[in-house]
């Protein structure tokens, strides 16, 4: 197994542990829960060649500007 394989699926493993965690409490709204879950799986496959960085750039500086003005 290539070193960047092996990283990426220990910090999913790292990740899907904190996350069922959290789930499994009942502390957690199960909508936010499903939307957090697709999302943790779709980010598996948000990596270059299949999308371009610089495409999404603005509009994740919007969001993330939106975010911590609303925090």
């Amino acid at each position: 197994m290539r070193f960047r394989q092996a990283h990426k699926s220990s910090t999913y493993a790292m990740v899907a542990s904190s996350y069922l965690a959290v789930v499994t409490s009942g502390l957690l709204n199960p909508a936010f829960a499903l939307a957090s879950f697709v999302g943790i799986v779709a980010s598996w496959y948000w990596e270059p060649p299949r999308i371009r960085y610089e495409r999404w750039s603005l509009a994740w500086t919007v969001v993330a500007v939106l975010v911590f003005l609303y925090q």
